[in-house]
């Protein structure tokens, strides 16, 4: 990891992943910023999961991101399954076609079929 979180709360560490997520989705960004707050969130999910805390990123399975819903179902599916396979076939269809694309990803990397877009 990058950056030492041993002081850091699971709250903050949750607060931290979300802002990442979050703010690596504006487009004035380089890509090398874009690249290290993903590399952050990661780090910050590894953190979370050393300690038995990665069950703090559930909540965000209902953020207002998609950035955010979509790499919390990521961490997730060992914890709460159905609801991330979920998620991700809602994100799937995403209108951010970065969003879709990853989700949709996830999904076959588990094996799982993309649902057609509900009416």
């Amino acid at each position: 990891m990058s950056e030492s979180y041993g002081n850091v709360s699971d709250d903050e560490l949750v607060a931290r992943y979300r802002t990442a997520l979050a703010n690596s989705i504006y487009g004035h960004l380089s890509d090398e910023s874009v690249e290290a707050l993903i590399v952050q969130s990661v780090d910050i999910a590894t953190e979370l999961k050393s300690r038995g805390s990665l069950s703090k990123l559930l909540p965000l399975l209902d953020d207002e991101s998609s950035h955010v819903r979509v790499g919390a179902a990521v961490n997730c599916l060992p914890l709460a399954r159905q609801k991330c396979i979920a998620t991700l076939q809602s994100l799937a269809h995403d209108r951010n076609p970065y969003v879709a694309a990853e989700a949709g990803l996830y999904l076959i990397r588990e094996g799982i079929k993309i649902e057609p877009k509900s009416k």
